[in-house]
């Protein structure tokens, strides 16, 4: 079989294949309550998490073994996580929607703002302008529509 290396953008397919294995395997895993609601949920996530793993590694075998020692060494340092895009189709929307934030860290800042919420008293104008304001509509939450006027978070936090 003939032996190419790999170039940047292969490699990071590579990362990625190997990637969506693993994701896959933890499917099942972690709604192992809803998979068990599905008939054959976890046979067919084992199947595409096999499939997948079996490509990536037919895949390896196209590469010098020079550069799959290089690989190997490299995928500890290597995480890949998925976010989700924002609906629509805006410059602002085709940027990554997912923040990966811990919960306590999230809960420690919502705790503060609940106090300058709570006891906000601007004006709509100065709410509209609120830093905090802005910074939170950049968190994924799920705040009801609002007047883009108003402050969602005034009184609500």
């Amino acid at each position: 079989m003939d032996k190419k290396r790999l170039t940047a953008s292969e490699m990071e397919t590579f990362l990625r294949m190997r990637a969506a294995s693993i994701i896959l395997k933890e499917i099942p895993v972690k709604m192992s309550q809803r998979s068990e609601m599905v008939p054959y949920a976890k046979r067919d996530f084992a199947m595409l998490a096999a499939k997948v793993q079996k490509l990536h590694d037919a895949f390896i075998e196209t590469i010098p073994e020079n550069q799959i020692s290089t690989y190997n060494n490299n995928l500890w340092m290597c995480n890949f996580s998925i976010g989700v895009k924002r609906p629509g189709n805006s410059e602002r929307n085709n940027r990554e929607y997912g923040m990966w934030i811990s919960y306590d860290v999230l809960n420690t800042l919502l705790e503060g703002c609940h106090d300058h919420c709570t006891m906000c008293n601007l004006d709509k104008g100065q709410r509209r302008a609120c830093k905090l304001k802005k910074a939170m509509d950049i968190l994924p939450n799920d705040v009801p529509r609002y007047d883009e006027n108003d402050c969602p978070y005034y009184t609500v936090i």
